[in-house]
């Protein structure tokens, strides 16, 4: 479903919950997230993955439709993050837009999860920081950052700019 690199290795992430590793391309590691992980979390279906030179992120839904975004430093353990956030209205709120690709913003140390209905969930290093922005009506299928700008590409020839800070 994804791929990502960094000069040392690429990691990909299945549909089936599996992530996958190589540091030449040729060979394979199968790290099977919903086998590892029974008991302790949902099954999970993976859309996207990202590198960076520090962090790995998956993103995807489980099993009950519900999003899920987990972290890793190394590959081989698995933290979820929790996808809460404070609405307009001052109440906490979990998302549930199923998240489509990830991107990361290294000069704000922040995450970008671009979901289903025109979401966007920022998650910066502090957890209960998360913020969430309806930025269309239209799915949000990937993502780039340049010069502080995001550009943002989705369903119907959908295109938009906007900026890293809300």
């Amino acid at each position: 479903m994804s791929l990502s690199s960094r000069s040392s290795d690429c990691y990909g992430a299945t549909d089936e919950g599996e992530i996958i590793h190589s540091t030449d391309g040729i060979n394979w590691d199968i790290f099977n997230f919903n086998n590892v992980y029974s008991g302790f979390y949902r099954p999970c279906s993976f859309s996207s993955i990202l590198v960076t030179e520090n962090r790995i992120a998956v993103a995807g839904k489980q099993d009950d439709g519900f999003p899920v975004v987990a972290f890793s430093s190394q590959g081989n353990v698995w933290t979820e993050r929790v996808l809460n956030y404070i609405d307009e209205g001052g109440f906490r709120e979990f998302l549930t837009e199923s998240p489509n690709f990830i991107l990361y913003d290294e000069t704000g140390d922040q995450f970008f999860i671009a979901c289903t209905n025109g979401l966007i969930m920022v998650l910066p290093s502090c957890s209960q920081c998360n913020k969430v922005a309806k930025v269309s009506d239209r799915s949000i299928k990937s993502m780039v950052i340049a010069s502080g700008r995001i550009m943002l590409a989705g369903e119907g020839y959908f295109l938009k700019t906007i900026g890293t800070g809300w």
